[in-house]
């Protein structure tokens, strides 16, 4: 895999996340009637790279997750509120503003997943929630080639023979 700065040297341009599964970034207070979606992802990704990527443009598609299990588990000593994931696909074209610091953030996103915006949760804890980048949630391809997909390897899939 290139490092994400030979990467930023190969388009100096603009990063561009894609989501490689579901992530939960957006809080339920930040949705409101007088914002826009894109507004909201602005603020969120803002913050998350502590003002270093500004969004440009984006697709994305949301979807709510939750149900009986998900409030008996995680949500018992609260009213029942489905989550909100962003989910796998979508697409944020984004402009560091702060180039140094941005490349750090995405480096450690690529490599470990988004976090948990901090007004949903502190820390990614796993108590609160099975939405955390630790089960696999918020991975994520930055600037990626369709030259880096690779096809499987054919010593680790051979087809069963039959007698």
């Amino acid at each position: 895999m290139l490092e994400l700065s030979t990467i930023s040297v190969l388009c100096p341009c603009n990063d561009i996340v894609v989501l490689q599964s579901a992530a939960r970034l957006l809080p339920h207070e930040y949705l409101d009637k007088k914002r826009t979606l894109k507004e909201v992802y602005e603020q969120v990704w803002q913050e998350l790279s502590d003002n270093s990527l500004k969004l440009i443009n984006f697709f994305a598609k949301q979807q709510l997750s939750g149900g009986q299990y998900i409030y008996q588990r995680f949500q018992q000593d609260e009213p029942y509120n489905p989550e909100i994931l962003t989910l796998t696909g979508s697409v944020f074209v984004l402009e560091a503003t702060d180039k140094g610091k941005a490349i750090k953030f995405l480096e450690e996103w690529q490599r470990w997943g988004l976090p948990i915006h901090n007004e949903i949760l502190h820390q990614d804890d796993w108590k609160k929630t099975p939405y955390t980048r630790n089960n696999g949630y918020g991975e994520i391809l930055v600037n990626g080639f369709i030259s880096e997909v690779k096809e499987p390897d054919q010593r680790i899939w051979s087809e069963i023979e039959e007698n």
